[in-house]
């Protein structure tokens, strides 16, 4: 019998049946199809601006001192910049569309805030000339930087911290994971350019033969100009006196230098914006929610353990440090406060988040609430203690940056666990945005008061220092210049005008003129990036007629 003639049982199955290489190759044909479009999309919107960005940072960044106006300038233009590129791209953003400043409901949120403390904190920076403050305030922005970017384009509520914490980590390794995608996108580009149309044709031809213009004027505008020279004196001279100051192994290092920095801002805000948005996955955490928060039994032994220890504790405190009782033999009120401080602070930071993680992660009972709360009061009393050890220390052995820091980082402490706690009996606050809110707010103020200068205030006044200077005009000065003129920056130098020494003034300046971490450039455009007020203020009052 004809195979043809069979009922067409057995000729239709073989025509219809499926064919798994032919799927496979046809899903990855449309994947790499979408992945291509989706990187030729990406380029043409942040392409040119990522290029525009990374030319914007060399010109600002680049060679110039951490306190310096620019470091100001490029921070309240990286801001602008995000704004406009939401504007003009369309970007899926969690705010309100076309709107940098609200959010959704068309109200002013926590967004501007954070808008608002980066302004201050990068304004703070050419305020002040301490290296130290420069640090901490760097580092504060690019924290602000992170939540403005998290509530931006990951998560608009931004309540829960172990999410925000695992976004902000995601969003350090972005630039790293996508280091290729402005290349890829590049390439997509320009494929997708192959197919010209006759005026784009000739607009390429046009370019190409511009190019070769220069290409073949160069040579010959150099003879010329040598034969020029050569056939009149004056005009010899004249090129004589142009005086170009080129270092070709400086300048060698410097183009390497601007186009390695180019490239590392460019891919970073490519990333950021390319892959930064609420449907990204990669930013995805599984959210704390009733069904999954942890037995209150796991916490209960450690947090009944941990209350009678405190409350022994706690009462040693108020007997011994608070009480003034005897001390053990060779003991001073001042070693014996500086002896436990830190260890102090650290157990006071551990029980904060012992505190958190219970608020967050497990099941709310009212045992559990009870120690929890009973371990927050006696923090209290560990953070009182450490603040009185600390200044019993200060008032033995002076003020140092260290110190003062320690001191409002004590009054950061007191007024986030305030907020802990009032949030372990009343679910409905956001701890979370409160403490940021409250720990910005104080940070801001610590960068605008210039520490510096009320520690070197604080150091003249007093009378507790064993070594004395002398000044130039005659006058004793109770404490120890060494500190302040290795130590401390040019923010001191009004409180030592205030108490009249010039001498270790002068010192000061001298010294941080020489010990610059940054050499000095003496060209306009270099002073006027690196320009500093405080810098600026020293200056005036040591060098003034």
């Amino acid at each position: 019998m004809d195979v043809n003639t069979i009922p067409g049982q057995f000729n239709q199955g073989s025509q219809t049946a499926p064919n798994p290489f032919a799927e496979n190759a046809e899903k990855a044909r449309l994947h790499d199809a979408m992945q291509k479009a989706r990187r030729l999309s990406d380029f043409s919107n942040f392409g040119l601006w990522s290029c525009i960005y990374g030319i914007i940072f060399c010109l600002f960044m680049y060679k110039s001192a951490i306190g310096g106006i620019s470091h100001t300038i490029f921070i309240i233009f990286s801001l602008i910049y995000i704004a406009i590129i939401d504007l003009r791209t369309e970007k899926a953003v969690c705010y309100a569309p076309k709107c940098f400043i609200l959010e959704r409901n068309g109200k002013p949120g926590v967004r501007l805030f954070y808008l608002t403390a980066i302004v201050l904190l990068a304004i703070s920076q050419f305020l002040t000339a301490s290296f130290t403050l420069h640090i901490l305030t760097g580092f504060g922005m690019q924290l602000l930087i992170g939540c403005l970017f998290y509530r931006s384009y990951v998560d608009a509520t931004g309540n829960n911290p172990t999410r925000i914490a695992g976004a902000f980590i995601r969003l350090i390794f972005l630039p790293l994971i996508n280091i290729f995608e402005p290349f890829l996108g590049l390439l997509a580009y320009h494929s997708s350019k192959k197919t010209l149309t006759a005026e784009a044709i000739e607009k390429k031809k046009n370019r190409q033969l511009i190019l070769a213009g220069i290409v073949i004027a160069l040579p010959v505008v150099l003879i010329i100009v040598c034969l020029l020279a050569s056939a009149d004196l004056i005009f010899a001279s004249v090129l004589k006196n142009l005086e170009f100051n080129f270092d070709i192994t400086e300048q060698f290092f410097d183009v390497i230098g601007i186009i390695f920095w180019f490239f590392v801002s460019n891919i970073t805000i490519y990333s950021i914006f390319a892959k930064l948005n609420p449907n990204n996955n990669y930013f995805k955490s599984e959210a704390t929610t009733a069904s999954n928060k942890w037995n209150p039994l796991l916490m209960m032994p450690m947090e009944l353990l941990l209350t009678v220890i405190y409350i022994i504790f706690c009462a040693i405190q108020l007997v011994f440090l608070i009480g003034h009782a005897s001390l053990p033999n060779g003991y001073t009120y001042a070693e014996y406060a500086h002896e436990g401080f830190y260890q102090l602070l650290f157990v006071c930071m551990i029980n904060i988040l012992i505190a958190a993680i219970v608020r967050s992660k497990f099941d709310k009972t009212l045992f559990l609430n009870i120690f929890t709360i009973i371990i927050c009061l006696c923090t209290f009393v560990m953070i009182f203690s450490s603040a009185y050890r600390m200044i019993l220390y200060v008032s033995a052995y002076s003020l140092s940056f260290l110190r003062f820091f320690v001191l409002w980082f004590l009054i950061v402490l007191t007024i986030c666990l305030t907020i802990l706690t009032i949030g372990l009996l009343a679910k409905s606050v956001t701890v979370a945005k409160y403490c940021l809110i409250t720990g910005t707010c104080l940070y801001i103020i610590f960068a605008f008061i210039k520490p510096d200068y009320w520690i070197a205030r604080y150091n003249v006044n007093s009378d507790n220092y064993e070594s004395s200077v002398t000044t130039e005009n005659g006058r004793t000065s109770n404490y120890d210049s060494e500190y302040i003129r290795n130590h401390l920056s040019v923010d001191a130098i009004p409180a030592l005008i205030e108490a009249e020494d010039y001498d270790t003034a002068a010192k000061l300046i001298s010294y941080r003129h020489n010990f610059s971490y940054k050499e000095k450039q003496e060209s306009l455009i270099n002073r006027i990036r690196d320009f500093n007020l405080s810098d600026h203020i020293a200056d005036n009052l040591i060098f003034r007629p």
